[in-house]
């Protein structure tokens, strides 16, 4: 099968209600995604292509790219990857197995219109959690909540205190 995936589309879709993705953190997100698309393609054989808006550093230059075994992306400045993905969709000629992944409604009538199976993107995400299987819970437990949230209130604080006893002890 053949998946073009609305890639932030795909990342927030995972975000827990009242949980906002930090602007710092969409990158560190978007490299968990990649990695988990790429256990998925190993594990499924599948074709995935992801479209994210905009390049990582905004040039414009880094437009296409392989990560993980999966095609990655990025729409040109002042284009949106909504409209990358249906001029995508367009230029497809059989799209038997093709299947797009968007929660976006507009992105959703545009694929149905054209004859493309549309996935939701949480229900992409049981698929791939399902094809993954052990696998994946065994992913995602090396990975810290640390590393994408940083340390929490406690942990904070603990380290405070570490420091500033440190610094008077030297000063002394």
């Amino acid at each position: 099968m053949r998946f073009i995936i609305d890639g932030y589309n795909l990342i927030f879709s995972r975000r827990r209600p009242g949980r906002p993705l930090r602007p710092a953190n969409i990158e560190a997100a978007r490299g968990a995604m990649l990695g988990l698309l790429g256990r998925y393609k190993a594990a499924t054989g599948d074709s995935l292509v992801v479209f994210f808006d905009g390049a990582p550093d905004g040039s414009g230059f880094l437009r296409r790219n392989r990560i993980h075994g999966v095609d990655v992306m990025f729409s040109y400045p002042g284009v949106t990857a909504d409209e990358e993905i249906m001029a995508h969709l367009e230029g497809i000629k059989g799209r038997t197995g093709v299947h797009i992944v968007s929660s976006d409604n507009s992105l959703k009538r545009f694929a149905k219109r054209l004859g493309v199976t549309v996935l939701d993107s949480r229900t992409f995400l049981s698929r791939v959690r399902r094809a993954l299987g052990r696998r994946h819970e065994a992913a995602r437990e090396e990975e810290p909540r640390e590393k994408y949230e940083g340390p929490s209130p406690v942990d904070t604080q603990y380290w405070l205190k570490i420091f500033r006893a440190k610094r008077r002890t030297e000063g002394d």
